[in-house]
This record gives C-alpha cells, structure tokens and sequence, in this order.
C-alpha cells in the first residue's frame, strides 16, 4: 500500500514538473527573447519574501533586462508574461495594436472599486 501511494506520487510530482517545463518553453516557441526561468517559481522568485514589494521586483527585472531590446519574456510562477521595456512600445501596443493586448490579466470590478475603471484594467 505504501509502495502505491510513493509510486502515485511520484507520478504526480513527475506530472507537475513536465507540465512546468512545457509551459517555460512558450517564449522560446514564440522566438521572444526571455529570462531563464527557475522551476517552480518562474523569474519572481522575490515574491516569496515578504520584505520585498513586487514593484521593485518588478524594476529589478527591468534594469536587468533593458539592454535586450523593447521587450522580453519573463514567468510568472508558471505563466508567461511579457514585460514591455521600451516606452515608445508601450505606446505602440496600447494606440496601434490594443486589439490584440485588451487581456491585461488583473481582476477589477468597477462597481466595487471605481478608480479601477482605467485603461491598465480593461479586459
């Protein structure tokens, strides 16, 4: 019995790590330059220390990364997210090309909170 449940969970971790390796390869499918991400928690691996805010984490990646060219690909834990680091490409994706941008990711719900009915929130 013991030996089942060992097995069954070795499966299972074995499962959950082929799927995050599957999912840290969506940028080097979509040829976009991007940060070598660390299993499990993708390129924030700051967020786990609570002393630190996610918007330094956030700059930290930013001043790294700038001399890469407009963009780049980052993870999130184990979601894909591209950090625009260009200003006239943000310009770009948010006048020319917000059709195919309008998922920013972040929950807002308007009647709650109407200071979140903005343009960054928009889905």
């Amino acid at each position: 019995m013991f030996a089942h449940l060992l097995l069954l969970a070795s499966f299972g971790l074995l499962w959950i790590y082929l799927h995050f390796k599957q999912r840290y390869r969506f940028w080097a499918v979509h040829n976009v330059p991007y940060m070598e991400p660390s299993f499990p928690v993708g390129n924030v691996a700051d967020t786990l220390k609570p002393t630190i805010h996610f918007a330094h984490i956030i700059e930290k990646l930013y001043k790294r990364l700038k001399s890469s060219g407009d963009y780049v690909g980052i993870y999130f834990f184990r979601d894909p997210v591209l950090l625009v680091l260009s200003p006239e490409f943000a310009r770009t994706i948010l006048v020319k090309d917000f059709n195919y941008f309008v998922d920013r990711g972040v929950y807002s719900n308007e009647e709650v909170d109407p200071l979140s009915a903005n343009l960054f929130f928009m889905e």
